[in-house]
C-alpha cells in the first residue's frame, strides 16, 4: 500500500508563489499591447520628434521639439505665432473650444457647443440655428426655403407652416390651417382673424369691419348686417331664425335673430322697431 506524502510547503509560501505567476502573466500581456494614446492636455512634446544637422551630418530623431516650437499633434509648430488646441494648430489668440472640437474665431463661432460661420447663428428655443438657412417663430426652427411664419416671430403663441400645403391666418397669435382652407375675413387686411375648414365650416362676414366668425354649415347660419356699425350674428338654424335687418332709425342695418318657439318675422314693421310679432313671454 502506498504512502500518502504531504506537502511540506507552508499555505503562505504557496499564496505567494501563485501571486508571483499572475504578476509574470500580467507583465507579459502588457509588453505585447499597442502603447495607449495621449490624452488631452498630456505631455504633447512625447509626439513630436525633430532632427538636427552637425557638420554636415543629420543626427538621429531627438524627441520633443527645437527652441521657439511647441508640439501640436505631432508636428512643431512656431510658438510665437500659433497656438495648438485639442491637437491642431491656429493662428495665436484665434482658438476656441467648441463642443468636442476648436474652431478658429476669425472663420466660425460656436453656439450651444455647434460650430457656425461667423456671424450666422442665432439661438433659437433651446438649439441654435444658421440664419442662411433657417428662421426663428415664436422659438421654434422652420426652414427658410419650404416655410414662413404666421404671427410675430417674437411671439411664442406664433407657428412656422408649410408655404405648399398650409396657410396663415392670425399675423399675431400665428393660427395655421390646412391648404384649401380659407381665413375669415371680409378683405386681405393682415388683421387678427380665425382658420375654418370650408368642408364643415362658414365664414359669417361683417362687411367693412374686415372681421368674421366662423359657424358649422349643418347646424348654424350667418344673419348678415347691412351696416358698418354692426356685426352680423352667427345664429343656430334649429332654434333660431333670421328676420333681416332693421330699416330705419338708430339701429338700422343691425340683423334681427329670434327664438323660433316665441316669436315670428311679421311681414310689416315699424321704422324703429323690429319686424316681429308679440313674442310669448
Amino acid at each position: 500500500m502506498a504512502k500518502r506524502v504531504f506537502s511540506t510547503v507552508s499555505f503562505g509560501e504557496r499564496y505567494m508563489m501563485a501571486s508571483l505567476i499572475y504578476i509574470g502573466i500580467g507583465l507579459l500581456f502588457l509588453s505585447f499591447s499597442p502603447p495607449l494614446p495621449f490624452a488631452f492636455g498630456a505631455d504633447e512634446e512625447a509626439g513630436c520628434t525633430y532632427t538636427e544637422i552637425v557638420e554636415g551630418v543629420e543626427s538621429d530623431p531627438i524627441e520633443g521639439c527645437p527652441e521657439g516650437k511647441t508640439c501640436c499633434g505631432g508636428t512643431c509648430i512656431d510658438a510665437e505665432t500659433s497656438e495648438c488646441c485639442k491637437g491642431s494648430a491656429f493662428p495665436k489668440g484665434k482658438s476656441a473650444v467648441c463642443g468636442d472640437t476648436c474652431i478658429n474665431t476669425d472663420e466660425s463661432e460656436c453656439c450651444k457647443d455647434t460650430v457656425f460661420p461667423k456671424g450666422k447663428s442665432l439661438v433659437c428655443g433651446d438649439k441654435c440655428i444658421n440664419i442662411d438657412t433657417h428662421g426663428c417663430c415664436g422659438g421654434k426652427a422652420y426652414n427658410l426655403a419650404t416655410e414662413k411664419c404666421c404671427g410675430n416671430p417674437g411671439v411664442n403663441s406664433s407657428e412656422p407652416y408649410y408655404t405648399r400645403i398650409e396657410i396663415c391666418c392670425k399675423q399675431m397669435g400665428g393660427e395655421v390651417v390646412r391648404a384649401g382652407d380659407a381665413c375669415c375675413r371680409a378683405d386681405n387686411l393682415d388683421t387678427e382673424v380665425e382658420g375654418y375648414s370650408t368642408s364643415t365650416q362658414r365664414c359669417c362676414i361683417s362687411e367693412h369691419r374686415h372681421k368674421g366668425e366662423v359657424y358649422y354649415r349643418s347646424t348654424q347660419d350667418c344673419c348678415e348686417s347691412a351696416s358698418s356699425d354692426w356685426d352680423s350674428q352667427v345664429y343656430h338654424i334649429g332654434t333660431q331664425t333670421c328676420c333681416g335687418v332693421y330699416g330705419t332709425g338708430t339701429t338700422r342695418g343691425m340683423p334681427v335673430v329670434l327664438e323660433k318657439d316665441k316669436c315670428d318675422c311679421c311681414t310689416e314693421g315699424t321704422m324703429d322697431h323690429p319686424p316681429v310679432k308679440a313674442c310669448e313671454e
